[in-house]
């Protein structure tokens, strides 16, 4: 029960970090297999790996996310420009943004 209330936390101290290391989600999707597999083989995990079978298997899980961490910044996208920076963090390109209409005459006051 506190696994998954863990890892629940866990994923959404990691959600906005999702959109930044591409790898991410299917780190959490492994995670969450494997804590679903030691709930349901608790007992043979415990004899197989010994007692300290919790801390062999909370290594595995820093193991799987580290992974993903590197491989997302190993094959991250490389910037070019100032278009590549605005459209990653959500504003609006400078195509995109509608100029101010040409006015003619002096400006008005009111």
């Amino acid at each position: 029960m506190f696994a998954i209330l863990g890892l629940r936390s866990l994923y959404f101290a990691l959600a906005g970090a999702i959109a930044d290391f591409r790898y991410l989600k299917l780190s959490l999707a492994l995670v969450l297999a494997l804590v679903g597999v030691k709930m349901l083989a608790h007992s043979w995990l415990k004899g197989l790996l010994g007692p300290s079978f919790n801390l062999c298997l909370l290594l595995v899980v820093l193991a799987i996310l580290a992974a993903a961490v590197v491989a997302s910044w190993l094959h991250r996208p490389r910037a070019f420009g100032p278009l590549r920076a605005a459209a990653r963090s959500g504003r609006p390109t400078p195509a995109a943004t509608p100029s101010a209409p040409a006015r003619s005459g002096p400006p008005s006051c009111g």
